[in-house]
């Protein structure tokens, strides 16, 4: 059976309340980049007009390939090279 709230002897939980410079302006950093990053992805799809729907599903689909590219001809490039 349960115990009442009353019954049991616990405290809650508290958090110190910590909040020093380092960490404020580290947050300040963190938003007015993100910040930036959102102003940005706005102003490239305001510029591209009619083509954003496509950049939304042809870049997730190449840029991986490309990726894998870049890769194997760094690999052949050491290979050779070695």
């Amino acid at each position: 059976m349960l115990e009442s709230p009353t019954d049991m002897d616990c405290q809650p939980a508290r958090l110190k309340r910590t909040l020093t410079l380092p960490y404020v302006v580290l947050y300040g950093l963190g938003v007015t980049i993100g910040a930036g990053i959102y102003v940005l992805v706005g102003e490239v799809i305001t510029r591209s007009g009619q083509h954003a729907p496509e950049g939304t599903f042809v870049v997730p689909i190449w840029v991986p390939y490309g990726g894998i590219l870049a890769c194997a001809a760094l690999l052949l490039a050491g290979l050779m090279a070695g």
